[in-house]
C-alpha cells in the first residue's frame, strides 16, 4: 500500500546527514534520500549549511521505487514559500575583512606565484 504518491510535498525529520544528501524519515517508518543535487541549483560545497539533522524538512517526491517504496526526494521543487527555514546555530561570528591581517598572505603571494611559474615552464 502506497500512501505518498509522486509529486507531493511531504514533511519529515532529517535522520542522517552524509556527504552526498540526507536521509529523511516519514510516518510509518517511510525514507527517502534527499540528494546533495535536488538542494539547491547553486552549488554546494558543505551540506551542513543548508541541513540540519532532526530538522523537519518539507520535500516533493520525485521517485518512489515500487519494490521497496523508497523515496527519492526534491528540496529545490518545493516552492519557497511552502519551505521550512531552520535557525542555524547563532555562535557563528561575521568576520569584518577591514579588521583581518593578510600581511602574511601579501608577503607569500609573489613566492606562490612565481613558484606555479617555474612549475608550468617545467612541465
Amino acid at each position: 500500500m502506497n500512501i505518498y504518491e509522486l509529486n507531493e510535498i511531504v514533511e519529515g525529520t532529517i535522520t542522517e546527514i552524509r556527504p552526498y544528501g540526507a536521509i529523511i524519515t516519514f510516518p510509518e517508518n517511510r525514507t527517502g534520500l534527499l540528494h546533495i543535487k535536488q538542494i539547491s541549483d547553486a552549488y554546494i560545497s558543505n551540506i551542513n549549511t543548508y541541513l540540519q539533522l532532526d530538522a523537519q524538512i518539507k520535500v516533493r517526491i520525485i521517485e518512489i521505487d515500487e519494490h521497496n517504496g523508497f523515496l527519492k526526494l526534491s528540496l529545490k521543487s518545493v516552492p519557497y514559500n511552502e519551505r521550512i527555514i531552520f535557525e542555524r546555530d547563532k555562535k557563528a561570528t561575521n568576520i569584518n575583512p577591514a579588521q583581518t591581517d593578510f600581511s602574511a598572505l601579501e608577503k607569500a603571494l609573489p613566492l606562490w606565484i612565481e613558484k606555479a611559474i617555474k612549475e608550468a615552464q617545467n612541465d
